[in-house]
């Protein structure tokens, strides 16, 4: 009898430790951000996966002296956010299958403006993909807001494509660059400002 009321005495004791503790790291959690009080990461997913073992961002707030700040820019599960960008989206920075969403988005970023082509060359066209674009992209030539060709209908979405200048293009200024989604057209982007094709020398 006296082994069972010290089992359960032990019981008690260990589960009032974890509850304090778990009190005690969400509580601190909640100061230091406040605005995930009564949301997902107001839990002790926020640093375990299950049960006590922690996930990478538990330990990585363990490896810290449980230092939320100095944390904050580290990505913990590894999946391309940082814990704070994580935190302020409300996904679990210690979890790989949670995290922002990224909206989808294409970004020119040569020809930009003040470039100048020659036509019977090849001009490199760059550009910065994020989200879900798809696998391929579009490049068109565009001249004082008229579609004058395109250059490429088709290409792989890995940020960068030589393209011929052909002798049939025309030359002359307030050229600009659109890159495209071949999936979904309505995503894309043009160069910032214009630039120029002169003629063969």
């Amino acid at each position: 009898m006296n082994l069972k009321i010290v089992c359960i005495a032990f019981a008690c004791v260990f589960i009032s430790q974890v509850a304090s503790a778990k009190s005690d790291y969400l509580d601190d959690a909640i100061a230091e951000y406040p605005s995930i009080n009564g949301t997902s990461l107001d839990s002790c997913s926020l640093c375990h996966s299950t049960g006590t073992n922690r996930n990478s961002y538990g330990a990585d707030f363990d490896a810290a002296n449980r230092n939320f700040a100095a944390i904050e820019n580290v990505d913990s599960d590894n999946d391309g956010f940082d814990n704070i960008t994580e935190i302020e989206a409300l996904t679990k920075p210690g979890d790989a299958n949670s995290h922002p969403t990224v909206q989808a988005s294409i970004t020119v970023k040569k020809p930009n403006g003040g470039e100048t082509w020659t036509i019977g060359t090849k001009a490199q066209v760059t550009w910065q993909s994020t989200g879900n674009v798809g696998a391929d992209v579009r490049i068109e030539l565009w001249q004082n807001g008229q579609k004058v060709k395109t250059l490429k209908g088709t290409t792989p979405n890995d940020g960068k494509q030589r393209v011929a200048l052909k002798v049939s293009l025309p030359t002359g200024t307030g050229f600009t660059v659109k890159v495209k989604s071949v999936s979904d057209p309505s995503i894309g982007d043009e160069s910032n400002a214009s630039f120029t094709i002169n003629p063969v020398p």
